[in-house]
Protein backbone atom coordinates (compact mmCIF):
# COMPACT_ATOMS: atom_id res chain seq x y z
CA UNK A 1 0.00 0.00 0.00
CA UNK A 2 1.68 3.59 -1.20
CA UNK A 3 2.03 6.53 0.68
CA UNK A 4 -1.59 8.50 -0.83
CA UNK A 5 -3.52 4.96 -0.76
CA UNK A 6 -2.80 4.93 3.02
CA UNK A 7 -3.71 8.80 3.56
CA UNK A 8 -7.26 7.78 1.54
CA UNK A 9 -7.90 4.81 3.48
CA UNK A 10 -7.00 6.52 6.71
CA UNK A 11 -4.31 4.03 7.78
CA UNK A 12 -1.32 6.89 7.81
CA UNK A 13 -1.79 8.33 11.33
CA UNK A 14 -2.13 5.39 13.77
CA UNK A 15 -4.17 6.84 17.03
CA UNK A 16 -4.54 10.25 16.03
CA UNK A 17 -7.67 11.71 15.91
CA UNK A 18 -6.17 14.83 14.20
CA UNK A 19 -4.50 15.09 10.82
CA UNK A 20 -1.49 16.53 11.13
CA UNK A 21 -0.46 19.87 9.65
CA UNK A 22 2.90 18.99 8.44
CA UNK A 23 3.81 14.71 6.96
CA UNK A 24 7.22 13.77 7.15
CA UNK A 25 8.45 10.77 5.00
CA UNK A 26 11.72 9.12 5.66
CA UNK A 27 13.66 7.26 3.09
CA UNK A 28 15.96 4.82 3.61
CA UNK A 29 17.95 2.37 0.83
CA UNK A 30 14.63 2.90 -1.09
CA UNK A 31 11.84 2.80 0.97
CA UNK A 32 9.75 5.12 2.36
CA UNK A 33 8.08 5.24 5.99
CA UNK A 34 5.73 8.21 7.04
CA UNK A 35 6.73 9.32 10.46
CA UNK A 36 4.58 9.12 13.59
CA UNK A 37 7.39 11.29 15.53
CA UNK A 38 10.40 13.42 14.39
CA UNK A 39 13.09 15.69 16.59
CA UNK A 40 16.54 17.03 15.82
CA UNK A 41 18.56 17.90 18.87
CA UNK A 42 21.87 19.95 18.61
CA UNK A 43 23.19 21.44 21.74
CA UNK A 44 26.18 23.87 22.58
CA UNK A 45 27.10 23.71 26.72
CA UNK A 46 26.51 27.02 28.86
CA UNK A 47 28.38 28.59 31.63
CA UNK A 48 27.56 29.23 35.10
CA UNK A 49 25.43 32.37 33.66
CA UNK A 50 23.61 30.43 30.79
CA UNK A 51 25.99 32.19 28.20
CA UNK A 52 27.40 29.53 25.59
CA UNK A 53 30.65 27.46 26.49
CA UNK A 54 31.16 25.34 23.67
CA UNK A 55 31.02 24.50 19.93
CA UNK A 56 27.75 23.26 18.84
CA UNK A 57 27.09 19.77 18.65
CA UNK A 58 24.78 16.68 18.31
CA UNK A 59 22.47 16.63 15.38
CA UNK A 60 21.29 13.29 16.67
CA UNK A 61 17.88 12.09 15.19
CA UNK A 62 15.41 10.56 16.70
CA UNK A 63 12.23 9.44 14.62
CA UNK A 64 9.64 7.08 15.17
CA UNK A 65 7.69 4.76 12.55
CA UNK A 66 4.36 2.18 12.84
CA UNK A 67 5.12 0.15 10.03
CA UNK A 68 7.05 -2.70 10.36
CA UNK A 69 10.88 -1.77 9.06
CA UNK A 70 12.46 -3.63 6.92
CA UNK A 71 15.68 -5.92 7.40
CA UNK A 72 17.81 -3.30 6.40
CA UNK A 73 16.66 -0.97 9.46
CA UNK A 74 17.17 -4.43 12.10
CA UNK A 75 20.38 -4.72 10.47
CA UNK A 76 21.70 -1.55 10.68
CA UNK A 77 20.57 -1.52 14.57
CA UNK A 78 22.54 -4.87 15.14
CA UNK A 79 26.14 -3.97 13.48
CA UNK A 80 27.64 -0.89 15.52
CA UNK A 81 30.18 -0.52 12.46
CA UNK A 82 27.85 0.19 9.90
CA UNK A 83 26.78 3.65 8.73
CA UNK A 84 23.92 4.70 6.23
CA UNK A 85 22.91 7.72 4.96
CA UNK A 86 19.09 8.79 4.28
CA UNK A 87 16.39 11.30 3.80
CA UNK A 88 13.69 13.12 5.01
CA UNK A 89 10.97 15.24 3.36
CA UNK A 90 8.65 17.34 5.01
CA UNK A 91 4.95 17.55 3.42
CA UNK A 92 2.35 20.41 4.34
CA UNK A 93 -1.08 18.85 4.77
CA UNK A 94 -4.46 20.86 4.84
CA UNK A 95 -6.52 18.09 4.25
CA UNK A 96 -4.93 16.76 0.98
CA UNK A 97 -1.00 16.61 0.95
CA UNK A 98 0.60 19.66 -1.37
CA UNK A 99 3.02 18.37 -4.13
CA UNK A 100 6.85 18.76 -3.26
CA UNK A 101 8.73 18.93 0.05
CA UNK A 102 8.68 22.07 2.01
CA UNK A 103 11.77 21.06 3.64
CA UNK A 104 13.97 18.59 2.89
CA UNK A 105 16.76 16.78 4.84
CA UNK A 106 19.16 14.29 5.03
CA UNK A 107 21.78 12.59 6.93
CA UNK A 108 25.13 11.03 5.80
CA UNK A 109 27.19 8.11 7.08
CA UNK A 110 24.78 7.72 10.66
CA UNK A 111 25.19 4.97 13.18
CA UNK A 112 21.94 3.48 14.39
CA UNK A 113 22.64 4.43 18.30
CA UNK A 114 19.36 3.39 19.51
CA UNK A 115 16.63 0.80 18.81
CA UNK A 116 12.99 0.27 20.67
CA UNK A 117 10.23 -1.42 20.09
CA UNK A 118 6.70 -0.03 21.61
CA UNK A 119 3.45 -1.76 21.75
CA UNK A 120 1.25 1.35 22.10
CA UNK A 121 -2.05 0.90 24.11
CA UNK A 122 -4.33 3.67 22.10
CA UNK A 123 -4.29 1.37 19.34
CA UNK A 124 -1.72 2.69 17.28
CA UNK A 125 -0.12 -0.71 17.16
CA UNK A 126 3.39 -1.33 17.06
CA UNK A 127 5.92 1.39 16.98
CA UNK A 128 9.57 1.61 16.25
CA UNK A 129 11.86 4.02 17.52
CA UNK A 130 15.19 5.05 16.22
CA UNK A 131 17.98 7.28 17.34
CA UNK A 132 20.15 8.12 14.29
CA UNK A 133 23.75 9.88 14.90
CA UNK A 134 24.90 11.24 11.97
CA UNK A 135 28.43 12.57 10.64
CA UNK A 136 26.39 14.91 8.33
CA UNK A 137 23.15 16.91 8.61
CA UNK A 138 21.83 18.72 5.49
CA UNK A 139 19.22 20.88 6.16
CA UNK A 140 18.35 22.81 3.05
CA UNK A 141 21.81 24.40 1.77
CA UNK A 142 22.95 24.20 5.46
CA UNK A 143 25.11 21.35 6.18
CA UNK A 144 26.38 20.43 10.08
CA UNK A 145 29.32 18.03 10.34
CA UNK A 146 30.07 16.60 13.68
CA UNK A 147 33.84 16.52 14.47
CA UNK A 148 34.26 13.03 15.51
CA UNK A 149 37.64 11.84 16.68
CA UNK A 150 38.96 9.30 14.10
Amino acid sequence: MGFFDRIRKGKLFFGKTETPSMVVEFLFRGKKYILEEFDLEFRQDVNDRNKPDSEVYGGIITLTISETPDEWINAWMMNPYEKRDGEFRFLVNNNKIVEGAAMHMAFKEAYCISYQKTMNPKGAGLLTTLIISPHKVIVGNEEYENRWKK
